[in-house]
């Protein structure tokens, strides 16, 4: 993120820019990182913060993954960020909606489920004009309509899908196809 990247960013009209911030010690980010420096990469996040002043918008988050420091290095680097005004998501590894089928390890004991934001914000149309519920629906198992047969509108607030946002926001997120075992939406809590 040079200074010039920064400002075009800024003057773009965003709402939002999300940083995708893999370490949360100078060792274990350059090492997932790699060529990255970690003093770089703070230092010119930092600097995005700072030229955004006090405008309201982009908003601004750091998304993180919990790659196996300790608690106390991901609160610290927590903090850091949240001082900066920024959002902070602590993020796992994902495992495509059970599609990484040597995702074994659980890394992460302390999480629970939320409503997901694929599902509530995002629709997925492939080649053949199938919509299908999520971007880690590589097999196409739960297809939500056809936008050759049917209008956006139709697909976005068709039976299939409204079924799986009332089912998220209820929490049954058990009962559902690629959602029983996909852990996307699960969150990392203290």
């Amino acid at each position: 993120m040079t200074p010039r990247k920064s400002e075009e960013l800024l003057s773009s009209k965003i709402d939002q820019v999300i940083f995708s911030f893999n370490g949360s010690t100078k060792e274990e980010y350059e090492f997932f990182m790699k060529p990255l420096k970690f003093d770089d990469v703070v230092g010119r996040i930092s600097d995005f913060i700072k030229m955004r002043g006090n405008r309201k918008t982009p908003q601004i988050a750091v998304h993180m993954l919990k790659l196996g420091a300790s608690k106390d290095s991901l609160i610290r680097m927590r903090n850091y960020w949240n001082k900066l005004g920024v959002t902070v998501h602590i993020l796992k590894y994902e495992n495509r909606a059970g599609n990484v089928k040597n995702y074994d390890v659980k890394l992460t004991k302390n999480v629970k489920k939320i409503p997901c934001y694929r599902l509530l914000n995002h629709m997925y149309i492939v080649v053949n004009g199938d919509a299908v519920l999520c971007c880690a629906d590589w097999e196409r198992e739960v297809v939500i309509g056809n936008l050759r047969k049917q209008s956006i509108s139709n697909v976005w607030n068709g039976k299939v899908r409204a079924e799986y946002v009332k089912a998220h926001k209820e929490g049954r997120f058990d009962e559902l196809k690629l959602c029983d075992v996909c852990n996307f939406n699960e969150i990392v809590v203290d």
